[in-house]
């Protein structure tokens, strides 16, 4: 290679070499300049409260939380210095963000926010919170249990008399006054009836009943709920035919004594009111209800079930 072709090959490469080191200044400058504003957009915590129940008083391993900040940035958040950030989205209120946080430790928890915590006190969903020792004996009732579409509920797991949480479906004929087993949750019957709900909603008159066990007692909720054309509910997308009203019975589960679960759906019919779990007239103008069957058996000894 004679000397003038070398001094072009060499001068090339000095100016390659200068050319592309360009670029990687630019993304370390922009990387910088991106660092300053995640740090002059980051939010301040102004707030971390319960939502679904007081802090001192969580049972179960979750609750949901509102964490108020002084701009909508998506601020991490950990949970016993886990990252539970994922578990937020914005909240109706500007500035705010709400989730369901899972996981909880028995006992002392904190959750914790841009240098701002929250101390959580978790109990067993088994329970007690607030009455002391369970009162003994106490019988478990859960395999005697009819649930609303004839089956039982199942026989009891632990002392606590706990059961597997079962969902049900249930819906109104269209010429008809009672409900009915909905016999799958991917194709409805050809009679299903239609009802129109408090908040103007029309949809299928299909019933949802969740019963699990909190505290020695059996619980149901009913709400209107269509499972083939809506998602299973979460505490932010509820059903479509829900009022954002609940009613709460109590009381009427245990007409056999006291210190057991009851054996029977948690409902009463006395003239000119409506204690009716399933109550057609009130599930059908989109109300949410909701019944526990052991508080009536054991609240006038000991408030096993509240706080």
């Amino acid at each position: 290679m004679n000397s003038s072709r070398l001094k072009q090959v060499v001068g090339a490469s000095k100016f390659s070499g200068r050319h592309s080191s360009f670029p990687t200044a630019l993304t370390r400058a922009a990387a910088i300049f991106a660092m300053a504003c995640a740090a002059t957009v980051s939010a301040a915590v102004l707030d971390i409260k319960t939502l679904s129940t007081r802090a001192d008083r969580v049972s179960g391993g979750d609750f949901l939380v509102q964490i108020t900040q002084d701009n909508n940035a998506a601020t991490p958040v950990s949970l016993n210095g886990a990252d539970v950030t994922s578990s937020f989205r914005a909240g109706s209120t500007p500035n705010t963000r709400v989730g369901l946080v899972t996981g909880l430790t028995v006992g002392t928890n904190t959750l914790t926010s841009a240098g701002v915590s929250l101390q959580i006190h978790n109990y067993p969903i088994t329970g007690p919170i607030t009455s002391g020792p369970h009162n003994v004996p106490f019988f478990c009732q859960t395999q005697d249990f009819t649930l609303p579409d004839g089956t039982k509920f199942g026989l009891p797991t632990d002392a606590d008399c706990s059961a597997p949480t079962k969902i049900t479906y249930l819906y109104m004929p269209a010429v008809g006054t009672a409900f009915q087993p909905l016999p799958s949750t991917t194709t409805l019957p050809p009679n299903v009836a239609q009802t129109t709900t408090t908040a103007g909603a029309t949809v299928n008159f299909v019933v949802r009943v969740e019963t699990t066990t909190i505290d020695r007692g059996i619980y149901q909720s009913a709400v209107l709920h269509d499972p083939t054309v809506e998602a299973s509910p979460t505490w932010f997308a509820p059903p479509r035919g829900w009022n954002k009203r609940l009613i709460a019975i109590e009381g009427f589960g245990c007409p056999g004594g006291w210190y057991i679960q009851g054996a029977s759906i948690g409902s009463l019919s006395l003239a000119g009111l409506d204690f009716n779990l399933l109550s057609p007239a009130r599930l059908g103008a989109g109300y949410a209800l909701f019944f526990e069957h052991a508080a009536a058996c054991v609240e006038q000894l000991q408030f096993s079930t509240f706080g």
